[in-house]
């Protein structure tokens, strides 16, 4: 799950699943069984501690573009990363007197995250926990491209080659395509075998998204989603965007912006639905952290 905020890995289950407990994937960050860590193109995600032994190696390549922007290329990465990993756990704005002078936080930030396999110490990654996280050093194994590749179909199919690119910050993932037993659709498009695929009259409930959501960014054509909106928190009606929300103090405000198929007095009864269930959260807190 996307994990660029305290509040996205939980919104977005709680758009995906029956009953979500926030109770208990706190509590699964807590006893470390999922952490938050930097993967898919260089952000934070959060994902099982299982599934992190293998996706992190599997995007050292992604990872190997972050020795090349400005000042961090003229570093001896040998070097810096060995007496990084010698002061973890830490934050990494206490390891900055290892850049060059001049080099831009955030490049640095991505670089160490990147290269080192980190990940944030509880409560970091947990509801409404912000600010700069302590991080520690866990163990890794070994890459499985192929694997990384089947689960993106079966999270986000059917994709292009170029979609999960897009999504994972991979080049070159045609011949992993190639080499696996995928189904082909036609103009570029591959699911796994036998893959659900709903009729496309079936209709579509109302989710409310986190402002960044793989289910729409995790694609190099978003055009099947209608005009996606970057960076904010969206609200799709039959599978389309219609607008936007935020949190208001206690309340979730709505911004309808497009209604798709029998327009806005259609669509106004289940998003009123949909935010009914959003309201608890926010008076629980909305915790957004930058």
């Amino acid at each position: 799950m996307q994990a660029q905020d305290s509040t996205g890995p939980y919104l977005g289950l709680w758009a995906r699943l029956r009953d979500f407990d926030r109770a208990e994937l706190t509590a699964a960050v807590t006893d470390r069984r999922v952490v938050v860590a930097t993967l898919q193109r260089v952000t934070m995600r959060m994902v099982t501690v299982e599934d992190h032994r293998w996706v992190k190696p599997s995007l050292r390549p992604l990872f190997e573009r972050t020795k090349r922007v400005p000042l961090i290329r003229e570093l001896d990465h040998d070097l810096v990363l060995a007496e990084a990993r010698g002061r973890f756990p830490a934050r990494v704005p206490q390891l900055r007197d290892l850049a060059a002078p001049g080099t831009s936080p955030g490049h640095f930030t991505g670089y160490i995250q990147s290269n080192l396999p980190l990940v944030r110490t509880p409560p970091a990654g947990t509801w409404g926990v912000g600010g700069s996280p302590v991080q520690e050093l866990v163990e890794v194994g070994e890459p499985d491209v192929d694997e990384l590749v089947r689960r993106y179909l079966a999270a986000f199919g059917p994709a292009t080659v170029r979609d999960a690119q897009v999504w994972s910050g991979l080049t070159r993932l045609r011949e992993v395509f190639a080499r696996l037993d995928l189904e082909a659709l036609g103009d570029g498009y591959f699911d796994l075998p036998a893959a659900p695929r709903p009729n496309a009259e079936t209709p579509a409930p109302v989710r409310f998204l986190p402002r960044y959501d793989d289910l729409l960014i995790g694609y190099a054509d978003r055009s099947r989603f209608g005009d996606v909106v970057i960076g904010r928190p969206t609200i799709l009606v039959d599978g389309v965007v219609a607008g936007t929300w935020r949190w208001t103090a206690d309340d979730v405000e709505v911004s309808l912006r497009h209604v798709p198929m029998g327009g806005r007095g259609r669509a106004q009864p289940p998003t009123r639905l949909a935010r009914s269930r959003l309201r608890p959260r926010a008076r629980a807190g909305s915790g957004e952290q930058r």
